[in-house]
């Protein structure tokens, strides 16, 4: 049920120029989810309304790919999910846990951050998830190594990370955040380690890392455009993007949304 039919007083629906956006909760009336096949919807959902929470709440958006603002009523509510999106085994874009998974990462780096509040009580409760978390970011830059010829090898010199779970698995989805280029800034060289199975396997919901990796907000990845003269890394690009348009019917058949 969305809040349109909750309240029959207010209509949920508030039109910003060309754009609809239409006020509801999780799970969404079906009438009124298919409204984004005919209109420009932009849904903003009260999470502490919502029946959806936690990782069903996160897989529920994730299995309809609905982009959306989400609507806390406070920052406690805000923890409780950011603590599930953290430890998510499969990808979801939220932008609002983005940028709350994008600072915290840099005040447990003991960096300068945008946080509107004390992240320390947060990043000692979820000290292990986190502690992934910047692993995973801190082995970026040894995958820019990898992923050049001439420095493939030297890449396989750097420590091991033999952790190979799911977990944290979103922290590709920062390497599009506009403060990724602060946070790669911040890298300390003893920090950067190897992982076989992120560096060469598509186990990002299908996809390889290369096609997170091969963002224009991304740094590394521009670094390495300016070093190659051969072309190699813009044609890995070039392959992981026709790769995807190839993969993108497989994975839309495989998709599901979880029952109530």
């Amino acid at each position: 049920m969305d809040l349109i039919s909750q309240n029959p007083s207010h209509s949920g629906v508030v039109t910003e120029g060309e754009v609809v956006v239409i006020q509801t909760i999780a799970p969404i009336a079906i009438a009124t989810l298919k409204r984004k096949f005919k209109e420009n919807i932009q849904f903003e959902i009260d999470y502490d309304n919502s029946t959806f929470k936690g990782t069903v709440f996160l897989t529920y958006i994730a299995n309809l790919n609905l982009p959306c603002k989400i609507k806390f009523g406070s920052l406690e509510s805000q923890f409780n999910l950011l603590k599930d999106y953290l430890k998510h085994p499969s990808l979801v874009s939220v932008d609002v846990m983005e940028d709350l998974a994008m600072n915290i990462v840099l005040a447990a780096y003991g960096k300068d951050h945008f946080c509107q509040f004390d992240p320390e009580p947060f990043i000692r409760e979820n000290a292990d998830i986190i502690d992934v978390w910047l692993r995973r970011l801190c082995a970026l830059p040894t995958y820019a190594l990898y992923v050049w010829p001439p420095t493939k090898e030297q890449a396989k010199a750097f420590p091991v990370d033999d952790d190979h779970s799911l977990h944290g698995i979103n922290f590709v989805n920062l390497i599009k955040h506009e403060l990724f280029p602060w946070f790669t800034a911040q890298f300390e060289q003893e920090d950067m380690t190897y992982n076989e199975l992120l560096f060469n396997e598509y186990c990002f919901n299908g996809q390889n890392l290369f096609k997170f990796f091969a963002d224009p907000n991304n740094p590394l990845f521009i670094g390495l455009l300016a070093m190659d003269k051969t072309g190699a890394i813009q044609e890995l690009a070039d392959a992981a993007e026709q790769f995807m348009v190839a993969a993108e019917p497989l994975l839309k058949g495989i998709e599901h949304v979880p029952s109530v």
